[in-house]
């Protein structure tokens, strides 16, 4: 049976440097925050404040993001740079902890910690809880073996990933091929505004005080978080109206896309999927029912290729809104039907694949989790 220890006594975690806003330029040091570990293409605040060495970073360097976005990353970076607040710089001990089954062993901890994690919206880990967390730590050669199960599993999820991201890149193809960019119009296709593409209807949240609005579960309540980037149709809500709320609901049937036009960030407007059943939704969301001039997925894609173009639209401030009226104004290219219908039938082939290969990459995301579970559950 494995030896079971605390992550402090592995390693040294070091929180970043404070930074402020008057410490920020554009020559010296990269300065590292969690929206450059979560998006690489995120440009860099630099400085030239001297910080103290514990604070740099190299090449291989192990970081914990421990607020907000909880994960583990390595830093690849040639380029040394420092490290701001809110993520750990770990300092592994070599000669008890082999680098890859620390990384495995940060993610699994970091998954078990997120049901404690503090805050409401903004997500945070109690820095004495983390470092107290414990994790089986085998002799050397038992974790570079149990590595090697854990990256092969790990390889065949990221190729299945890959595999269904490009089938999305295929799609795409396809349709900026048959059409050409859906802004810019290089092919000088009719445009029309989105109010002459089918119906458009806004969301709305039936009374909370009345509870039998929500007593039993006859029709879906569609949220924003039900409609994901990388999939075509809405996911199964979590919460349901009965008979009575749908009777002061909004509601679309099959072949609608629904849009989410208010979002915690900015990047969610715009934010398209289709649905493949009747449902109710939120006044988070915009849909539009297809008239018979538009094909459902064509006007998915069509919106998802429009994304930006779309959010130019929203209100300015702090927190943008796509308003009904804005979105009904939005003029969109409209080709013929009959071009409309040959690019849905060879996405919808396309799709059919990506289904069978989303299937496949969940079975494969749970047995991985499975041997996750297997060798970190002390």
């Amino acid at each position: 049976m494995s030896e079971v220890t605390e992550l402090d006594q592995v390693a040294k975690f070091i929180n970043g440097f404070a930074f402020k806003p008057i410490d920020w330029g554009s020559t010296g040091r990269k300065i590292i925050r969690i929206q450059n570990l979560t998006n690489p293409t995120k440009s860099y605040n630099r400085t030239t404040r001297v910080v103290p060495d514990k604070y740099i970073v190299r090449k291989g360097d192990i970081l914990v993001s421990w607020s907000a976005t909880l994960d583990v990353f390595e830093w690849v970076d040639e380029e040394e740079a420092l490290l701001n607040q809110h993520i750990f710089k770990a300092e592994l001990d070599d000669a008890l902890i082999d680098r890859d089954y620390f990384k495995f062993a940060l993610q699994f901890s970091i998954e078990k910690m997120t049901q404690f994690t503090h805050g409401s919206t903004m997500k945070h880990i109690v820095r004495k809880d983390f470092l107290k967390h414990k994790i089986p730590l085998p002799v050397l050669e038992e974790q570079k073996r149990i590595v090697g199960i854990l990256t092969t599993a790990n390889k065949l999820v990221q190729m299945r990933q890959q595999a269904i991201q490009s089938l999305d890149i295929h799609s795409r193809s396809v349709f900026l091929e048959m059409f050409g960019d859906p802004v810019s119009n290089p092919m000088n296709w009719d445009k029309k505004q989105l109010s002459e593409f089918g119906q458009i209807i806004t969301g709305n949240t039936p009374s909370r005080a009345n509870d039998n609005n929500y007593s039993s579960r006859h029709i879906e309540w569609i949220k924003t978080d039900n409609i994901k980037e990388d999939e075509l149709y809405v996911t199964e809500a979590t919460e349901f109206l009965s008979e009575e709320g749908l009777r002061s609901a909004r509601y679309v049937t099959s072949g609608a896309v629904l849009i989410a036009c208010i979002a915690g960030s900015a990047n969610s407007i715009g934010r398209a999927a289709m649905t493949n059943r009747k449902v109710s939704f939120n006044q988070q969301i915009n849909a539009i029912q297809p008239n018979d001039h538009v094909n459902p997925l064509f006007l998915y894609w069509l919106i998802k290729l429009s994304k930006s173009y779309i959010l130019s639209h929203a209100t300015s401030g702090m927190k943008k809104i796509l308003t009904k009226g804005a979105l009904q104004k939005v003029a969109m290219i409209l080709p013929p039907i009959y071009l409309q219908n040959e690019f849905a039938r060879k996405a919808e082939m396309t799709e059919q694949v990506k289904r069978k290969m989303l299937t496949q990459s969940s079975e494969l995301e749970t047995q991985f989790k499975a041997l996750m579970q297997e060798v970190f559950i002390s």
